[in-house]
């Protein structure tokens, strides 16, 4: 079956600095075959899912900031593609890790998925210009929360890094330049300078 569904009318609203997602309740829960439909159908657009099944759409990356996604991604080097979160989310980190352990953990008779159902050691959102503050923030602790070890918040914006980790406040880093990760991924340092600097290109 193929699903079509054109939603070029549901822009997000835009507020002062920023452009919220869209949150569409559809008449049936948002699968993994149907999300797939709907964001080739609609390239303009991003889209994850809610836990309960409703679908996210926000704009596409700009263009300076689709450059530091790019930085960031050349100095991960990590599968890019959605995965789904334990609560039944799926989501589009900007990069992730995954430990060959964790990977390796996996069932090999388990039903291989569109979008895995697999939590990353690491995973990075970098806020572009126009991102929800209060959405990123609250995709970082989902991740936290249904199984990986640390989100990694990019901030070009106020040139910071925040890491979280369950059970202790974010760790703020300011005018970030270089950033060890920990122990979620031994000997990996962020060049967040890097990142800014490559937000900032034109």
């Amino acid at each position: 079956m193929r699903y079509t569904a054109n939603i070029a009318t549901a822009k997000p609203v835009r507020g002062q600095e920023e452009i919220r997602p869209v949150v569409l309740a559809l008449q049936e829960r948002v699968t993994e075959e149907l999300l797939v439909a709907v964001a080739r159908d609609n390239p303009e657009y991003r889209f994850e899912t809610t836990a309960d099944g409703r679908l996210v759409v926000s704009p596409l990356t700009g263009t300076f900031a689709s450059f530091g996604e790019g930085e960031l991604f050349a100095q991960i080097a990590p599968p890019s593609g959605g995965i789904t979160l334990a609560d039944g989310a799926i989501k589009g980190p900007d990069a992730a890790f995954f430990s060959e352990q964790r990977l390796a953990a996996l069932s090999p008779s388990r039903a291989h998925r569109a979008f895995e159902q697999v939590a990353p050691d690491a995973v990075f959102e970098l806020l572009s210009p126009d991102d929800s503050l209060h959405y990123t923030v609250t995709k970082c602790e989902e991740y936290i929360e249904t199984g990986s070890d640390v989100a990694v918040l990019v901030d070009p914006r106020e040139r910071a890094v925040t890491l979280y980790r369950k059970g202790a406040p974010p760790v703020v880093i300011r005018d970030a330049v270089y950033v060890a990760i920990g122990s979620e991924m031994p000997g990996f340092t962020l060049d967040a300078r890097a990142v800014f600097a490559a937000c900032e290109i034109g």
